[in-house]
């Protein structure tokens, strides 16, 4: 006997065009690291653990090709406006379940914090690629020319963190992402995960992939929810793999930066005035340690910036120092034929 066909309890009939087009999507399923292929390959392990992120790519979970369609076809932007009764809440099967930043964050372990920097376009496209491009291009970044480093990174996110099926674009939502995790800076990845789910409550085109089947399972279970016993249910075993093109090509080999010592930002750097200089304490101001912690972290933050652009201030040199010869050598060249032309 062929099985039936699974009907979704939708929050509104109207929803059921949107879920005719949701059910034929494919998922971004989150992916596994193999630690000892990355100690060997690209040793980025340290730093997901310093960062907190290690966890969040081992033993994912598991997700329901049914379940992650009818949440984003059931997905209302009321779930994003504070003064609505909906807020931070999400229906699934004739149950609204708690959906918001603090709910994800709590699920994978993570603290709330503030993300005030946001560094400029310009200077993301010159980190994340040692340079070879100084402004932001139109079309965003192509992810060959990202460092390794970043690379290695930018595969964690297109999968786990930021999903996104197009895999050969670096956004700068994504570059943002991966430059402070890089950088040992604070992210609220509740907040991003949040946000980039509730970006799926307009209707999209039909290729658009739905993500994070896996964490969404993961924080309704939490709530105590039980899918159907006739459910498929599956397991997220697909590893991250790197190749040879990662470390050649136009791959800047950064590798070696992973064992330099990380500059930490403990809390935001303070509010600048309007003259762009920081708002010193007055002499009538009582001094408090959390000033003080402010200000080292702001000169921390300064200098990351500055030796990030004397790197691709040097690394340019380089560039002029190895382009120069090859000029002189052409123009050479060029003589020579021409006196045997002349001839």
């Amino acid at each position: 006997m062929m099985p039936k066909p699974f009907k979704p309890i939708l929050r509104c009939p109207s929803l059921l065009t949107n879920w005719d087009t949701d059910i034929k999507r494919d998922l971004i399923v989150e992916r596994i690291i193999d630690i000892d292929h990355y100690v060997r390959k690209c040793n980025v392990i340290s730093l997901l653990r310093d960062q907190n992120l290690l966890h969040t790519l081992q033993n994912v979970g598991s997700y329901s090709e049914w379940l992650t369609p009818e949440i984003y076809v059931n997905l209302t932007s009321e779930t994003a406006l504070d003064f609505s009764p909906l807020f931070h809440k999400i229906f699934v099967r004739n149950t609204w379940y708690d959906f918001s930043p603090s709910i994800i964050n709590a699920y994978l372990h993570r603290s709330e914090i503030e993300e005030p920097y946001e560094p400029a376009l310009d200077f993301l496209a010159s980190a994340l690629t040692h340079a070879q491009l100084t402004e932001w291009p139109q079309g965003d970044i192509q992810s060959h020319l990202l460092t390794t480093v970043y690379s290695v990174l930018f595969r964690f996110a297109s999968h786990n963190w930021l999903p996104n099926a197009s895999r050969h674009v670096v956004t700068p939502k994504m570059a943002n992402l991966i430059y402070k995790i890089r950088n040992h800076m604070g992210v609220d990845l509740g907040t991003i995960i949040f946000d980039h789910v509730m970006s799926f409550t307009p209707l999209k085109e039909s290729k658009v992939h739905l993500p994070y089947p896996c964490l969404l399972l993961g924080i309704l279970k939490s709530q105590g929810f039980k899918p159907y016993p006739n459910e498929p249910i599956k397991t997220a075993s697909a590893k991250f793999s790197t190749d040879a093109r990662l470390y050649s090509g136009t791959h800047y080999d950064d590798r070696a930066s992973l064992l330099t010592a990380p500059v930490f930002y403990p809390v935001p750097p303070p509010q600048e005035t309007h003259s762009g200089s920081s708002a010193a304490p007055s002499a009538s101001t009582p001094v408090s340690a959390s000033v003080l912690v402010q200000l080292k972290s702001q000169a921390a933050f300064y200098q990351a910036t500055l030796d990030n652009l004397k790197s691709a201030v040097s690394s340019l040199q380089d560039v002029i120092a190895a382009t120069e010869p090859k000029l002189i050598a052409t123009h050479r060249q060029i003589n020579a034929l021409e006196e045997q032309l002349a001839s």
